[in-house]
């Protein structure tokens, strides 16, 4: 394809194009475009902080800081289209995953439940959250 000099293939969207890092530059990944960072701060309550703690065999782990008044401390897990709550010792509270995803969530409950105690006390302070080690 072709660069037509002074063309902008975003214009026609009323967008820039996107910032790309610079070549030379010690980052793996390009800086996030300026409008892309807002449109995230617009979309999400938690603005830069991300929820997700953990991510492992495609099962994401979420603990969310408006959610921290709850009795009950928990977490959300999402794997292939599904989600559950689940508490700190891997039970299931409410959703559904797949059985072995649940299996492998409870086990991982298990493993990291002073890590999930301290994220969950954060939250309640609205603290950001520490990331918790994957599943080997």
């Amino acid at each position: 394809m072709q660069k037509v000099e002074g063309s902008n293939p975003f214009s026609r969207f009323g967008e820039q194009p996107p910032v790309v890092a610079q070549s030379g530059s010690d980052s793996r990944w390009p800086p996030i475009a300026e409008s892309e960072a807002l449109r995230t701060e617009r979309c999400s309550p938690y603005g830069h902080r991300v929820p997700r703690i953990s991510f492992f065999y495609g099962i994401s782990i979420y603990m969310y800081w408006n959610e921290a008044h709850h009795a009950r401390p928990h977490f959300h897990a999402r794997y292939g289209g599904q989600a559950a709550s689940i508490d700190l010792d891997g039970n299931l509270i409410a959703g559904s995953l797949p059985r072995r995803a649940l299996t492998l969530v409870a086990e991982w409950a298990r493993l990291h439940r002073s890590e999930l105690e301290a994220n969950w006390d954060r939250a309640r302070c609205d603290y950001e959250l520490e990331p918790v080690e994957p599943l080997p």
